[in-house]
């Protein structure tokens, strides 16, 4: 492993290294993240339709 004479060096020299799998992780863990809160909205309003047609039809009394 090869050190620069300062610490700015050292991460100079390491920089094109772990700056790609930063900015990589980094979008993964959004579009996971992005993808969880999507599906967890669509089953919301799907649970939220589910309630009112159920709260509906115990108003009218049918089944």
């Amino acid at each position: 492993m090869h050190l620069g004479p300062t610490p700015f060096d050292t991460i100079m020299i390491f920089l094109p290294i772990w700056l790609p799998a930063l900015i990589v992780g980094v979008t993964i863990q959004w579009i996971v993240a992005r993808s969880a809160a999507i599906s967890a909205l669509r089953k919301h309003a799907r649970d939220q339709e589910r309630a009112g047609e159920q709260s509906q039809n115990a108003q009218t009394g049918a089944d």
